[in-house]
C-alpha cells in the first residue's frame, strides 16, 4: 500500500491492539459474523401497480415490471420491491442500508398517496391509435356516459402530478382561450392546466391537448399518456 492510498475496512479491537479487517475476513480471525437485515413491511394498496409502476418512473431511474417468488411486482433501482400479495395490499421489501432505505422511504409515500385515490374501474378497456396519432380509449360500456366517470379520474391524477391549483375541470374559467380549443369542446369533457401562465387545454372527448407553448404540450401529453396506460 503506497503512502496516502484510501484504506477501507472494519476496525476490530482484539485485546489492546486495533486490526483493520476486510468485510469477507471478519469471520476468520474473529468469533463475530456479519448480517444483513431485510426489511419488509405491508402497506394497504388496492389500484392496479401499473399506476405505481407508471409513477415511481417519473421519480426513479431504474424501475421495471417484474416477478419475486411468483408475485408480480414493481422493481425499484435494483434496492426496493414492492410485490403484490393481494388485491388489498403490497408488501415493500429491501435490504437495509442508508440508500435503500432512503429509495423504501419515497416508495412508501407514493403508496400511500395513490391509496388515497378513488379506485381505478375495472371495467375492461383499450387503447386505439388514430390515423393522426392521438390514443383514445375505447370500452364496451356506454360510451354516452364513459367521458364524464374517466374524466374525473384523469383530472384527479393530473393534478397530482402537476398541483392540484394548476388544474382546472371548468372551461368558464378559459373562456378566453377558447380559440385554443375545438369549438366542439363541451363543458365538462374540458381540462386545463395553468403553470407560470402557461396553458394547455385537454379535450377528453377527442383526447387531444392545446397549447401555445410546444414544450409544455409534450410534457401534458407524456403525463396523459402515463394515466391512459395506467388505466388500461
Amino acid at each position: 500500500v503506497h503512502a496516502g492510498a484510501r484504506l477501507e475496512g472494519l476496525l476490530v479491537q482484539k485485546g489492546f491492539g486495533m486490526h483493520l479487517l476486510a468485510p469477507k475476513d471478519l469471520r476468520i480471525y474473529t468469533q463475530l459474523q456479519g448480517g444483513q437485515v431485510l426489511q419488509r413491511q405491508s402497506v394497504p394498496y388496492v389500484q392496479d401497480l401499473e399506476l405505481l409502476f407508471n409513477r415511481l418512473k417519473q421519480i426513479f431511474d431504474g424501475v421495471s415490471m417484474t416477478e419475486k417468488r411468483g408475485l408480480l411486482c414493481v422493481q425499484v433501482s435494483s434496492v426496493v420491491w414492492v410485490l403484490k400479495q393481494t388485491a388489498e395490499y403490497v408488501v415493500v421489501e429491501w435490504s437495509s442500508d442508508p440508500i435503500a432505505d432512503m429509495v423504501a422511504d419515497s416508495v412508501l409515500a407514493v403508496l400511500l398517496q395513490l391509496d388515497q385515490t378513488p379506485r381505478l374501474p375495472t371495467r375492461p378497456l383499450s387503447l386505439t391509435n388514430t390515423p393522426n396519432g392521438t390514443s383514445v380509449i375505447d370500452s364496451a360500456e356506454d360510451s354516452s356516459q364513459e367521458p364524464v366517470a374517466e374524466k374525473d379520474i384523469v383530472t384527479l391524477l393530473l393534478r397530482d402530478i402537476f398541483g392540484n391549483e394548476s388544474v382546472s375541470d371548468s372551461k368558464g374559467e378559459v373562456a378566453n382561450q377558447a380559440d385554443e380549443c375545438d369549438s366542439d369542446c363541451a363543458i365538462g369533457t374540458v381540462t386545463v392546466i395553468v403553470i407560470d401562465g402557461v396553458e394547455a387545454i385537454i379535450d377528453h372527448e377527442t383526447n387531444t391537448v392545446t397549447s401555445e407553448d410546444d414544450a409544455f404540450k409534450g410534457k401534458v401529453q407524456r403525463a396523459l399518456q402515463r394515466i391512459r396506460y395506467a388505466l388500461l
